[in-house]
């Protein structure tokens, strides 16, 4: 067992309306985050996750999350599943934990984002 202490976590700012903590997990295989997003993430396209499936938990707050042209409200408690290759944008005020689960090679969240 292992467990990864929030003040262990890196903060990184994912542009204006993202920050994420990600906690160094030190495993090729799953990395886990804390994000925050109060507004839209990425702020213009979409991102996309080549090399890793995503779980979005959200903690708190709603908003929507557009996954391939396909529009969902978010809400307290909803569980947000984005498979690799999948082009998303969230539009949202709210608070996730995410887990991503590498395919391959560790390519962490930071990382696997790319903006289309």
């Amino acid at each position: 067992m292992k467990i990864f202490r929030k003040n262990q976590a890196q903060r990184f700012q994912n542009g204006a309306h993202c920050v994420a903590f990600e906690y160094p997990t030190e495993d090729k295989d799953i990395n886990g985050a804390a994000i925050e997003i109060s507004g839209r993430y990425p702020e213009k396209g979409r991102a996309v996750n080549r090399k890793c499936k995503e779980l979005a938990f959200v903690v708190k707050g709603n908003g929507k999350v557009v996954i391939d042209g396909n529009e969902q409200l978010i809400e307290e408690g909803d569980l947000i599943s984005i498979e690799a290759g999948e082009k998303f944008f969230w539009m949202a005020r709210c608070a996730c934990s995410c887990l991503v689960r590498q395919l391959g090679t560790r390519n962490s969240m930071r990382w696997s984002n790319r903006m289309l």
